[in-house]
């Protein structure tokens, strides 16, 4: 399992806590307050977010939230938040019955560290990405 931060890829198999103590905005903010966003059982998993639903008001607009749920997508079928190739998005984007090529509309910009590109020429998402998937939708059992 891969569990990220703002500046590092960290690997564990430590498991992620009940998150359905976080639903509430207060419990949310004490938990985040609390440290556990830099622990690695902090981090939600892939499966803990709602592809399903549209991530409103994730990233500031609607082109960048559809480029996440299918960045989501392709982790949850990873099972983990391991890096990832434009080809391998790409590939899974095609598959899934779209007939264009996959843009990030933004996503992919250094200055906002949401999708990030490492030395070897893979891309991972961040700490950021993840949380803002998890707050705007979170999976029904997760909350």
């Amino acid at each position: 399992m891969v569990y990220l931060s703002l500046t590092k890829v960290y690997e564990g198999d430590e498991d992620v806590p009940n998150l359905s103590e976080i639903r509430d905005p207060r419990a949310w903010e004490k938990w985040r307050k609390s440290g556990a966003l830099g622990r690695l059982s902090g981090l939600p998993r892939p499966n803990d977010i709602d592809t399903n639903r549209h991530f409103w008001d994730a990233f500031g607009n609607v082109e960048k939230e559809i480029s996440a749920r299918w960045i989501v997508r392709l982790c949850q079928s990873f099972g983990s938040w391991r890096s990832f190739t434009q080809e391998d998005l790409q590939l899974f984007y095609v598959v899934n019955g779209m007939n264009e090529q996959f843009w990030f509309n933004g996503l992919d910009d250094p200055n906002l560290g949401l999708v990030v590109g490492r030395q070897d020429g893979r891309l991972r998402v961040t700490e950021r990405f993840v949380l803002a998937c998890f707050r705007s939708s979170p999976a029904k059992e997760k909350i």
